[in-house]
């Protein structure tokens, strides 16, 4: 079982993750045009955010059977999420701040998030927040049989074993 304190950073993120979610969601009522692909950004955040929350809960099992090396992988893929998050953040502020209700020449919403959400950049980060969502899925199969394993050795290790000589 992993300390609290030790994933509680892997929580931090999923919490954020679920946060610019909800972001990307308000944004895509704001904009008609390019709704479907804010939708699908925060699709994908979504669905890292709950497997980084579903990693911290495994990683804190009683019964998780996982190295110290486990929990700084799970940290590090979170980390690179936090660097895909904050990147999708300031595209966010970019589309908010240049709209100024005072300033006439600003341009419209749908205008600032096409320019600020370029289609090759959100492909990327799409790809890399899927590419760690992979890596988190690949971890748990790892942990899911660590623990399939260890449970199976103590179940075996409790029954005795006859031999021909014992009879």
């Amino acid at each position: 079982m992993a300390e609290p304190g030790s994933v509680a950073p892997i929580n931090r993120v999923a919490a954020d993750g679920f946060k610019l979610s909800l972001l990307l969601n308000a944004v895509s009522s704001d904009v008609a045009n390019a709704g479907l692909e804010v939708q699908a950004i925060s699709k994908g955040v979504t669905l890292f955010s709950m497997m980084l929350k579903h990693t911290s809960q495994v990683l804190q099992a009683v019964d998780s059977v996982h190295s110290q090396e486990a929990v700084e992988t799970a940290q590090s893929i979170a980390d690179e999420g936090t660097r895909a998050f904050d990147e999708i953040n300031e595209m966010l502020e970019r589309v908010r701040t240049a709209q100024r209700a005072d300033d006439p020449s600003s341009s419209p919403v749908q205008q600032r998030f096409k320019r600020t959400f370029k289609k090759h950049r959100v492909t990327y980060l799409l790809a890399q927040i899927e590419s760690l969502q992979l890596s988190l899925s690949v971890m748990l199969q790892i942990l899911q049989l660590g623990r399939l394993m260890a449970s199976t050795s103590r179940r075996f290790e409790t029954v005795p074993v006859h031999t021909r000589d014992e009879r």
